[in-house]
């Protein structure tokens, strides 16, 4: 960087309303500049007009100053900011400057800044020249950590896209919303279908199961009751083999109902309990079978009673017991899959609430800057335009 010297340390103090404006090539080099900068800065008309702009630049200006300055100035952006300069003869002063690019190259408009603008500089450059991790944008010192992050990411965004970026994360975050709530509907309608199917129906079919093996049961009863040498004989008005009749008939219906569950999903638990049952529905079926064997034959004899009795207490009960744990097992199972979709739900509600904090906190917190930064250019741009205003 460029050393002006000597310097000596004395202040040109200039008017309060000053207002130096030059005009500067692409390369910097000052092509145009008005009364008023050319007396503060000492030199001739002649002696500024072709020079680099930092023939009037001091030493104690630290170097990342400049760099921003030339690097905002790159990116199509007004820079904003105070300079200390240096006289022909060594003295300085210090000014607002404001620099913005034109079609020529640049333009800068500078006034007189308040003393404690001029201490609060002079502080900051001091540290900055001491610490060279001390950065500008814009003109503005870059917060350290995450400030630090976010004032990099998003400052350099232009207005448009940020705009943009606002509304690009409404759309997602309301996008989001419907594809969870959809994702929501399509897992309850699967938890209701699944419930439906592999629950109530099975549920239904294997107490419609029940009530079969407990009616053939009585059946089987009511056979008995057709002994000739019983005093109940007389009461039937139909021959025994309506009740054998019937018996068969719900052995029919039994089979298509257990060959219908079977088609279900069974987990693994399940199908423990489903073994278990198809085992002690074989033995109580035997007995059936040998007592309707006896009635057909006319066997109505008491060993063949106590031993159909017995079977049913024994067999008939394993049997029962058997279904009882089945049914349990299916209220169990469609219990936890409405846990589930409540579980479900419950998340789904507190995803939806993530996202309208997020989305609330995300625009806000864009918009808020957008405005900020917006108000800060809206503000430079008030004090370029008093700057000139003051001059005329």
């Amino acid at each position: 960087m460029r050393n002006n010297q000597p310097v000596t340390g004395q202040e040109y103090q200039i008017r309060n309303d000053a207002a130096f404006i030059t005009h500067t090539d692409s390369k910097g080099r000052i092509t145009r500049a008005n009364d008023e900068f050319v007396e503060a800065s000492g030199f001739t008309g002649e002696e500024l007009v072709g020079q680099s702009h930092n023939i009037v630049r001091h030493p104690d200006m630290p170097v990342e100053a400049f760099r921003d300055l030339w690097a905002t100035l790159k990116r199509g952006r007004p820079w904003t900011g105070l300079v200390k300069n240096r006289r022909k003869n060594g003295d300085h002063y210090w000014v607002r400057a404001n620099v913005s690019p034109t079609a020529e190259g640049y333009t800068s408009v500078r006034g007189k800044p308040s003393r404690q603008e001029i201490d609060a500089a002079e502080a900051l450059y001091r540290n900055m020249r001491n610490d060279p991790n001390i950065k500008l944008e814009g003109g503005y010192v870059v917060p350290s950590g995450l400030a630090g992050l976010k004032y990099r990411l998003f400052n350099r965004i232009r207005i448009a896209h940020r705009l943009w970026m606002t509304i690009g994360l409404s759309t997602l975050l309301f996008s989001l919303a419907v594809f969870i709530g959809w994702q929501g509907l399509n897992q309850a309608r699967n938890s209701l279908k699944t419930v439906y199917e592999d629950r109530v129906v099975p549920l239904q079919d294997l107490a419609r199961f029940n009530d079969l093996i407990k009616e053939n049961y009585a059946e089987i009863l009511r056979g008995f009751q057709h002994d000739p040498l019983g005093r109940l004989h007389g009461v039937h008005d139909h021959p025994l083999q309506v009740h054998l009749d019937l018996i068969n008939k719900r052995k029919g219906e039994l089979d298509t109902l257990w060959a219908k569950y079977m088609t279900t999903h069974h987990p693994p638990e399940e199908k423990v309990l489903v073994d278990d049952f198809a085992e002690k529905r074989a033995a109580w079926v035997g007995k059936l079978k040998e007592a309707g064997a006896a009635l057909t034959a006319n066997n109505f004899s008491p060993e063949v009673m106590a031993s159909f009795l017995k079977g049913g207490r024994e067999e008939g009960k394993a049997a029962e017991d058997a279904m009882t744990k089945l049914v349990q097992y299916q209220t169990e199972v469609a219990k936890a899959e409405y846990e589930r979709a409540e579980a479900g739900y419950a998340r789904n509600q507190m995803v939806y609430g993530i996202l309208l904090v997020v989305g609330l906190v995300g625009a806000l917190g864009m918009a808020g800057m957008t405005v900020s930064y917006i108000g800060r250019a809206l503000r430079e741009a008030g004090e370029a335009a008093d700057t000139i205003a003051s001059g005329d």
